[in-house]
């Protein structure tokens, strides 16, 4: 896994944006798949952050909205 991550360093727009965000027209979060994993990652500017690794077995989109859920729960 270290050796895809590595490599975002020079290609990071070469992997595929995430599915689940893409069909509602968010494209700024792309993902590298590994074994049975996925690692969400965004690039700003010359920076990489991973963001998320979640076992691949698992339901993104219920993920995504817990996490948006959350997210609204602390700022107000």
């Amino acid at each position: 896994m270290s050796d895809e991550c590595n490599n975002l360093y020079y290609f990071p727009e070469r992997k595929r944006i995430v599915p689940e965000l893409q069909q509602i027209g968010i494209s700024k979060y792309r993902e590298i798949t590994y074994k049975r994993w996925r690692i969400i990652y965004k690039i700003d500017n010359i920076k990489v952050y991973i963001l998320l690794i979640i076992d691949s077995s698992r339901n993104m989109e219920d993920i995504l909205f817990q996490r948006l859920i959350e997210k609204k729960d602390t700022q107000n």
